[in-house]
């Protein structure tokens, strides 16, 4: 991970790495709130996964700044704003990231609910119950999970969210990712089984399509497109493609963030 930073105000930055969680944490006790960001970082790193996190002492400044938080984990009990207020102001500017409540007061458990919280957590912080907590997240993201490919016969792991599609030559796959070209040596029913079903479908026998990088869709003529690049749909494939696609637009599109 990389160092953290102070900045002006009352919010610290822990710099976040490109294709990382970005994640925030909204606590007046300052100490606690360091200890938390430790914590996260440590579950993660043993997981291979990066984040930015970004600290906030009061929920003010964390409602100016939330846009692009994928996680916000929020102390119950702080002056002037409580953490269930400015769960509930997230909640009116649309935001539908994962909260997970910090407190030890156990008589306000029941209100994280009603502010749609996915966890809380108890002060002082225990490092399997966030564990626990973060698996409910980043263990079920969208696309989160990785997948190992090849590039010159060097093995990378590759963000699944970021593939655009994957064609079968014979005894080998491509897999199209980030303007390059990957490999794996097996067979495209062997790689299917490894991606995240709510994200890949078929649209033909040689061809899987990451449903989120499809910019446009011309089932008249049996063809989708990835941004300029057009990709034939079999006729055997088409109902079920489509019914995918209906229910990744309909319920976890949103989801991909």
């Amino acid at each position: 991970m990389r160092g953290n930073k102070e900045t002006e105000g009352r919010k610290e930055n822990r710099d976040r790495p490109e294709d990382s969680l970005r994640i925030a944490i909204c606590d007046d006790d300052l100490p606690a709130a360091r200890e938390l960001a430790l914590i996260i970082e440590k579950i993660l790193g043993e997981w291979e996964e990066r984040a930015g996190i970004r600290i906030f002492t009061n929920g003010p400044d964390l409602l100016s700044q939330a846009s692009e938080d994928q996680i916000v984990f929020l102390e119950v009990d702080m002056p002037d704003m409580d953490g269930m207020e400015v769960g509930r102001k997230l909640r009116e500017m649309g935001m539908d990231c994962p909260i997970i409540i910090e407190t030890g007061m156990v008589g306000r458990f029941k209100e994280a609910f009603a502010i749609g919280a996915l966890r809380y957590v108890t002060k002082a912080f225990s490092e399997d119950e966030i564990r626990e907590a973060l698996e409910c997240v980043v263990k079920d993201r969208i696309g989160w999970r990785k997948i190992e490919v090849y590039d010159k016969r060097i093995s990378l792991s590759l963000r699944q969210r970021d593939i655009d599609r994957i064609l079968a030559y014979n005894s080998y796959v491509l897999l199209e990712a980030k303007g390059h070209t990957f490999r794996r040596e097996e067979s495209l029913a062997s790689v299917e089984r490894e991606l995240d079903g709510r994200l890949f479908a078929r649209i033909s026998r040689s061809e899987i399509v990451n449903m989120s990088r499809v910019t446009e869709l011309d089932l008249k003529r049996d063809r989708v497109y990835i941004g300029e690049r057009e990709c034939a749909v079999s006729k055997r494939c088409r109902k079920d493609f489509e019914e995918k696609m209906m229910r990744f637009d309909l319920y976890d599109r949103q989801k991909l963030r």
